[in-house]
């Protein structure tokens, strides 16, 4: 099984929305997503990730998903030093003797998805 968290895109934290890149950056999510198979989609009931999801249903023609109440506001920090997923961070996060500084799974670059 494969678990792919996305985190919503820019937000607006005043209106619990987005801003205008991140309406942008949902768009665009929606279209790498289009194609992709999912599984079944799982939601914060957050606005700003209900609105990033949006993108998501429009670009894929859904509308099946399950809110949760308890995803929300939490942050996964995760320690990469195994060396399998190195690429995935921004190599200024890794220190001079090759260990990689604890980060938030969001932070890893988006072109490491697995196909």
């Amino acid at each position: 099984m494969r678990i792919l968290f996305i985190r919503h895109a820019d937000p607006d934290y005043a209106t619990d929305s987005l801003t205008t890149e991140g309406h942008q950056e949902a768009r665009l999510l929606g279209e790498f997503l289009k194609n992709k198979e999912l599984g079944h989609l799982y939601v914060s009931p957050m606005g700003r990730a209900r609105k990033t999801l949006e993108y998501i249903l429009n670009a894929k023609g859904i509308n099946d998903y399950t809110v949760l109440d308890w995803v929300h506001e939490f942050e996964p920090i995760v320690d990469m030093n195994n060396g399998e997923l190195r690429h995935a961070y921004d190599p200024e996060n890794i220190g001079p003797d090759g260990h990689i500084f604890p980060r938030i799974s969001w932070d890893m670059y988006p072109g490491t998805m697995p196909e």
